[in-house]
This record gives structure tokens, sequence and C-alpha cells, in this order.
């Protein structure tokens, strides 16, 4: 915990914010805590005062509660990689991995009593928030005691994933995937309601698209989630129990999770493989908050910001991409409308019973504008994955992404360590990667379209890419993220780090440098090994 290296006998409290909760609490429990308080401090959500909250503003109320799961193994805990039906054996409830101390969310209104009781050293200028008194970290025995009392229960649930499926015409065993989750904490509007309204909405446009007679080139998959806030049990679980058959099957999958969050410009991640399709897409749907029409913008144009291109990042951990892109490797995007304040982690009434129509109704899209725009993406989105004749995938992008990524690895990792192993023959295996893609699609641009047996197996490539730089024995310490490109680091479930196996490694103290050198061959042998898939099949 950023240098405390004992906190027995004390009970933390964090707020939320940076990285994901569950690794907080992990941590906290590492330098020994007895257990963990965690609040929403009101410089993130209240930054107007107390008195301009919920249901004057959209910020939090002080009496606001952000909920969450805490477990940074996803799945159901009771069957670790194979899935929850009947005839698995379980695990032991005591086997499984657990949050190690008792820990409960606060509201802000209640955390600013105890924090003001908190003496000691002062905090660095970092930590402090939104209250008007000094913030203290309090590793002097003088604090106030507390008593965390935890009346969660353990139990078995069942629960439902519902997927609609319209057969594919010309490539049937290729599927696309949609999927949004249909739980949430609380009454969940944005998270999950909005994005389920979304897919609902695209449904019933397909089906009377069905009833015209149309039918897909490939397979289209519509799947509703459950129990994703538990930690993506739904999802997980479905991809388990048929995890070759999907890996074989799946060429794309689409996420909308959340998916208007705020009413300032669109927000994406994802494969870079997916990233000029989304570009692409974004320019052909209309902004809907501007109301001069002399001046309209398209999605891409206020995504944009004054910049060149959009930032488009890439996918870490926290909803239902996990097992289609951190386990199989299939190309996976998610996005969202998003609000203008980027030092915010996310929109105020997160997982709080304040996540309501009302509340997005009156303070995020009065008229639902906003949800008709990411729908039409959507739904745009799904039909070029779906229909078009030459599956639309950019390699160039993924190479692209690699250098990108190469150069980070170089500039934040390497130049700060006492380093003896070199990396230049990855640098060396990226460029030559990088001439082959482009020389790919070179011969993609010249490829007819009724050439069908070169069109199967040229989008086979371009589908199955990805899937190369999954390592079927995951990254160290975490069997089940194996993208050994884009995962999320140790420290942070939700963000993303690029060549995690290697940054992991070496960021660990000491630095087991036997270990770091095995993570670099992976990394080498998967980049000459894309390579050499993405050469020509045929003879010209």
């Amino acid at each position: 915990m950023s240098g405390f290296t004992n906190c027995s006998g004390y009970v933390a409290i964090m707020r939320y914010g940076k990285i994901y909760r569950g690794n907080k609490i992990n941590m906290a429990a590492e330098c020994g805590a007895e257990g963990a308080i965690l609040y929403n401090d009101p410089a993130d959500s209240a930054p107007e005062g107390e008195n301009q909250t919920y249901p004057k503003t959209w910020w939090l109320p002080p009496s606001g509660v952000q909920r969450g799961n805490l477990r940074t193994v996803k799945g159901d805990p009771l069957t670790p990689e194979v899935p929850a039906i009947d005839g698995i054996l379980r695990s032991k409830v005591e086997d499984v991995f657990m949050p190690a101390i008792p820990a409960t969310p606060l509201p802000y209104g209640q955390a600013k009593e105890l924090l003001k009781l908190i003496k000691g050293t002062a905090a660095p200028e970092s930590w402090k928030g939104g209250f008007s008194f000094p913030y203290n970290i309090g590793l002097d025995g003088t604090g106030p005691n507390v008593t965390i009392q935890v009346n969660a229960k353990l139990r078995n649930r069942n629960i439902t994933n519902i997927v609609g499926t319209i057969l594919g015409e010309e490539e049937p065993d290729k599927w696309v995937l949609l999927g949004a989750h249909r739980d949430g904490w609380a009454f969940g509007a944005v998270d999950s309601s909005s994005g389920t309204a979304v897919m609902m909405e695209i449904a019933r446009g397909l089906k009377e698209l069905v009833e015209t007679g149309w039918r897909p080139r490939r397979t289209i998959k519509l799947c509703s989630w459950g129990a994703e806030e538990q930690g993506l049990i739904g999802s997980i679980e479905w991809v388990e129990q048929q995890s070759k058959i999907v890996r074989e099957r799946a060429a794309a999958y689409i996420n909308i999770d959340a998916i208007v969050r705020g009413n300032y410009s669109l927000s994406a991640k994802g494969s870079p493989l997916f990233k000029e399709l989304v570009f692409d897409e974004t320019q052909q749907v209309m902004d809907p908050r501007d109301e001069s029409k002399k001046d309209e913008l398209t999605l891409f144009q206020r995504w944009k910001k004054g910049e060149k291109y959009p930032k488009f990042g890439s996918l870490g951990s926290g909803s239902d991409f996990v097992p289609f892109y951190q386990f199989l490797g299939v190309p996976s995007v998610a996005y969202h409308y998003s609000f203008k304040d980027q030092n915010v982690t996310t929109y105020p009434v997160y997982h709080s019973i304040h996540d309501t129509f009302n509340w997005v109704e009156k303070f995020v899209d009065p008229s639902f504008l906003i949800h008709l725009s990411v729908c039409k993406l959507t739904a745009r989105l799904l039909l070029r994955m779906s229909d078009s004749d030459i599956f639309p995938i950019d390699v160039t992008s993924y190479s692209d992404a690699l250098l990108v990524s190469m150069e980070k690895l170089r500039k934040n990792v390497w130049s700060k360590l006492n380093v003896t192993v070199s990396i230049d023959h990855i640098d060396k295996a990226i460029q030559e990667f990088n001439k082959t893609t482009h020389e790919f699609e070179s011969r993609k641009k010249s490829l007819k379209s009724t050439d069908f047996s070169k069109l199967r197996i040229l989008n086979n490539q371009m589908m199955n890419l990805e899937k190369i730089f999954i390592n079927p024995y995951g990254l160290p310490g975490r069997p089940f993220e194996r993208n050994i490109v884009f995962a999320p680091s140790i420290a942070n479930s939700y963000g993303s780090s690029s060549f995690p196996g290697i940054s992991d490694s070496v960021s660990q103290t000491p630095v087991d440098w036997s270990e770091v050198k095995k993570q670099i061959n992976i990394l080498y042998k998967s980049i000459k090994e894309a390579n050499e898939f993405l050469q020509p099949v045929w003879k010209e």
C-alpha cells in the first residue's frame, strides 16, 4: 500500500478510484490490515458540495454507497476453469480464494466523521480529496476504534444466460456475438439497463429484417448475461462450457455494458484490429447533442475532441468481454457514451441506489437520443461484422499497436532498470510483422469477392490472428488471463497493460529474471508465428 509495510491492528479506509476495488482490499490485507472501508470521496462524486447532489444535480448524495464485487479471480469460484453445470465436481468453499479481510463500503457522509478523527502524519498531497479538513495517515495508534460487521452470506444460486441466434447463410460456423449483462446493483438504470435496452431494440430490428427473408452471411448471437456483477459469472461459465467451440467459431464479440454513462462523447476500447472499423462507423452516425443544424457533428467528430484521431484504448478487465478476449483471443470491442470529466473514474451514482430511470432522464439523456445513437452505431458494427464479404478487420492496426507498446515498454520499464537482457530481437520481429501486415492488406484489396475459397482463407486468417497471442498456460499467477499483448496488470484488474507478462514480471521485488526471460521468449515466439500466419497460403 504505497510504501506501507505494516498495517497490523488497523482498519484501512480507502478512497474509491484509480484501480479496481478488489486490488485495494488485497493490498490492505498484504500489509496486515484487519479490515477495510471503501468510500467515494466528494472530490470525485460531489465536487460542487454536499448540497448540490442528487436529486438536485447528477452528483452522488452523502448517503450514497457504491457497491461492488471484490474478487480478483472471475467466474464461479467453486468451478475454476470448468463450467458450473451438473456433473462438475465443486471445490470446497474453504479452498476458494476470497477476500482475506472483512470489507465494507461507506457513504462519504459517514466516512467524513471517521476521517476527521484520524491524526498522525499528513497524507501526501495527491491523496487529499474534497473534504475541508486535513487528510492524515493515522498510523500512530491514536485513531478511533472501529468494528466492521459484514452480514454477507455465501449461497449457491442458479443464474440464467439468454442467447438468441440468427443462423448465417454462407458462413454459419462463424459467429458474431453481441453481449450485455442483465443484472445490476439496486435499480441499475445505467448499469446494466442501458445496454440491455440497446440490445433489445437491435433484436427488434433484426426480427423485422429476418421477416423480409434476409439472413446474415455469418451467424449472429445476442447474449444477455446473468451475474456479471458477481464476477462475470454468466459469460465466463458460458464460454467455459464450450470453450473449444467458441474459440473455433467466434469471429468477434461486441460488449455493450452501461452504454450511456454521460452525454459528452463516445469512449471506446478494444482489439486494435477493430480500430479502423469503429472509426469508419462512428463517422456514419450523427451525434444527438448538437441542436444547431449548421454545426452537426458525427460521433467521430465529437469523440476526437479536436485531435486528428480519437483515443481508442485497449481492453483490460471488468466486463463480459474478458472470457472472449483475455481467455480465447476473440477480437472484441467495448464502448459507451461518457461524461466530460476524465479525471473521475466513472459516473457519480455508479453501483448505488440512485442509478435510476429518473437520474438518467433528468441529467443524462432526457429525450433518449443518445441511446438511439449508440444503438445505431451498435447495429452498424454488428451488420458490418456479420454481413461483409471480407471480414472488416485491419491487421496493420495490430502491428502498429505492437510498435507503440514496444516503445512504451522501453521508455517506461526497460530504461528505468539496470537491464542486461536484450529485447532488440523483439523490435526486429515486430518490424517484420508490420511489413507483413501491410503486404496482407494489399493482397486483400486485390481479392475479388467472387473468389470464395480465397475469401474464406483470408477471412480465417484475420479472424484467428489475435488467437496466436493467447498463451494456453496464462500469465504468471493468472491462468485465466492468457492474452500476452493486452491484459489487466496484476495490480489493477480494471486497467489494461501492454505486454503484461513482461511488465508484471519486472515489477516484482526482487525481479525473477528467469521468469522475465520466459515471458520475453513467449512474446517473441508469438510475434514470429503471427508473421508466418499472415503469409500467402495460395500461389499467385
